[in-house]
Parts: C-alpha cells; structure tokens; sequence
C-alpha cells in the first residue's frame, strides 16, 4: 500500500498489516486552499501514479454561544471543516473521472446529527458535510466514485483536550 498523508502535524503511524510492502507513510503539508489541495493531488499521482481514496479530516472548534459567537470564529470553522473537504473533492474529482474510479471519505462528527448546545458552528460544519458529500456522490457516482460520511461519537484529541470530564460521562 502507497499512503500519503497531508497534516499539519506528523503523527506516528505504523500499518504493516496493510501490506507487505509497505514502507510507512510519507507526510505532507498543504493547507486547504483551492490551489494547494490541486498540488496536494499532484504531489500524490507524481508518487504513486494514482490517487484512489481521499480522506478530508480537517476539522477545528470554535464554540459560544448564539449571541457571543464571532463572525470570524464561524467563519473559520466552515473553512477548515467545509471547505477543507470542498477543496479536497475539487481537486480530485477530474482525476477520479479519468480513472473511472475513486472514493471521497469525510470525516463528520454526531454533532451534526445531533447538535450540541454552545457548538453551532461544529454543528452546522458537520451536518453541511453531510449534504456536501451526498450531493458529490450523486454527481460523481455515475464515475464509479463513491462519497462517504463517518460519523463517529467524541473522540479524545487534541479538539477536544477542552471538554470537561462531566461531559464525556
């Protein structure tokens, strides 16, 4: 297995069950711009030749209130988390076209389902995801490409480092 892996952090990964093979990811740093995720892409098929699944997991929190909530706290949670995947898909939808092949994952969140008082923003990113990724797979479907959302519970991370311990009861 040939695995790339755009972060701004690098994470210690070790999957040698995927393959015998295998040789350990290589990390790169893009940001989520139109412009860097079609790099992003490039940068992959120049390596491997291909790009067959694409995971958006961009994601950051900004929370308060309705009435304390900044314009620019809403405004960067839409463009990391849905605009992140927005870019991402952009940018590797023509070549899943040309390949006749290729899978969108997102990385959504139950609070989309859900919602979480104090969260609109997270909230409203997540379930937008949902709408997002249903939408590109019925317009890339016919492509053989398929979109998907997984939607896990609270996850511990560095996101969620904040959380109260009576709120993971």
């Amino acid at each position: 297995a040939k695995i790339s892996i755009s972060s701004s952090q690098v994470y210690e990964i070790n999957l040698p069950f995927i393959a015998s093979d295998y040789e350990g990811p290589r990390h790169l740093n893009y940001e989520l711009t139109r412009e860097t995720m079609g790099n992003l892409v490039a940068d992959v098929v120049e390596r491997h030749g291909r790009l067959d699944i694409a995971v958006s997991n961009a994601g950051v929190w900004r929370g308060g209130w309705i009435t304390t909530l900044g314009t620019d706290d809403w405004n960067t949670v839409m463009e990391t988390s849905l605009g992140g995947a927005f870019n991402l898909a952009r940018a590797a939808t023509p070549l899943w076209r040309e390949q006749q092949s290729g899978c969108f994952i997102a990385i959504g969140s139950v609070v989309g389902i859900v919602g979480f008082a104090g969260d609109i923003p997270y909230a409203s990113a997540k379930a937008g995801m949902s709408g997002f990724v249903k939408a590109l797979a019925k317009e890339t479907g016919r492509f053989n490409v398929s979109a998907n959302v997984v939607a896990p519970g609270p996850i511990r991370t560095e996101l969620t480092a904040q959380v109260s311990e009576a709120s993971w009861q």
